[in-house]
């Protein structure tokens, strides 16, 4: 068995293996949705794979949670948070110097989170499938990971959505999921 329960208050091996799947699949549309809009950036080459990558690395772990202890999809995990690291923190440095890191406010702002939430995500999914964890410890753990799978998506639409922030959103932003061009 993939995981298995190790005290009677911990909810069944099924319903935590499903729960982790069920995230996995919100994470894995949230990363696609982010690379479909970035098809407007100027440089989409850059950010449709820093996002369509955790979409697909995702996608594996929805359709068979043991891929993601898999020599190949840690490999590519690695390799992908490193260079979404070494990103953040160029990113983080051309903002800090223009001093616009705020993400409901600059390019760089959101950029530097887009991809800070790339290297947690996965960061996770490594450290979830690799760790041998108490069972209290992943409840927890498959709580925060819950928590986090739906807050970008939920900070995404609110940003969009909302009529006094449309008129901030970069050029290339405005009209992506349905935002009100004002």
């Amino acid at each position: 068995a993939w995981r298995t329960a190790m005290n009677e208050t911990e909810p069944p091996v099924a319903i935590q293996n499903w729960l982790w799947r069920a995230v996995n699949c919100v994470a894995a549309l949230y990363f696609a949705a982010a690379a479909y809009v970035q098809l407007n950036d100027p440089d989409p080459v850059v950010w449709v794979p820093l996002y369509a990558a955790p979409s697909l690395l995702c996608v594996a772990v929805v359709v068979r949670p043991e891929t993601a202890m898999s020599i190949l999809w840690n490999t590519l995990s690695l390799v992908h948070v490193t260079v979404c690291a070494l990103g953040a923190l160029y990113v983080g440095m051309m903002g800090y110097r223009k001093g616009s890191l705020s993400p409901l406010e600059a390019e760089e702002g959101r950029e530097f989170a887009g991809l800070l939430l790339v290297v947690l995500w996965l960061s996770l999914c490594t450290a979830r499938s690799r760790v041998s964890l108490p069972a209290v410890s992943l409840s927890t753990v498959n709580l925060f990971v819950t928590l986090l799978a739906f807050l970008p998506a939920v900070a995404w639409l609110y940003w969009h959505f909302r009529e006094q922030y449309n008129w901030q959103l970069p050029e290339h932003c405005q009209g992506s999921f349905g935002a009100r061009d004002l």
